[in-house]
């Protein structure tokens, strides 16, 4: 799957997620323009990816990417395995989306999909990413109860 890329060992990668995991936290919320200021502290200091949040989840998101689009800044965000949140990315004119999939037998079913199912919505995605985003990115959750097989059957 092209889109998908691996970082050489010898390059440490910072990712910062405290935008879409930082107000889950108990009587934590950030304006707007608190976001805004964050999201520029992180990115002068040199982070290489900053997660804006899930675009799909409201329009404070879209909101942040709008405010941060623009030379000097790459807007990220975090997508479900669904295509209205890839969507929602595109619409607020994010560069890049990580898609999070489910892959163990265990929450696929929870979902009434098949692997081969999950395998061919992979596919639809992706071809949406490529002709909507800069980057797109997996990430795999339950993997640990897939197994290694069918990760890296995924993989390739």
């Amino acid at each position: 799957m092209s889109g998908f890329t691996s970082t050489p060992a010898s390059r440490i990668t910072l990712i910062d997620s405290s935008l879409r995991d930082g107000e889950q936290a108990p009587g934590i919320a950030f304006s707007l323009e608190d976001k805004i200021s964050l999201a520029h502290a992180l990115n002068d200091s040199g982070v290489d990816e900053i997660e804006l949040g899930i675009p799909s989840a409201g329009n404070s998101v879209a909101s942040l990417v709008r405010a941060l689009n623009g030379p000097g800044f790459t807007t990220l965000v975090f997508c479900r395995a669904r295509m209205e949140d890839l969507r929602a990315a595109s619409d607020c004119g994010a560069d890049r989306v990580h898609i999070s999939f489910p892959l163990s037998d265990r929450l696929l079913g929870a979902l009434n999909m098949s692997y081969f199912a999950l395998v061919k919505h992979v596919s639809q995605l992706g071809e949406y990413c490529r002709e909507h985003f800069d980057f797109f990115s997996a990430g795999l959750f339950d993997a640990s109860r897939a197994g290694n097989a069918r990760c890296l059957d995924f993989a390739v």
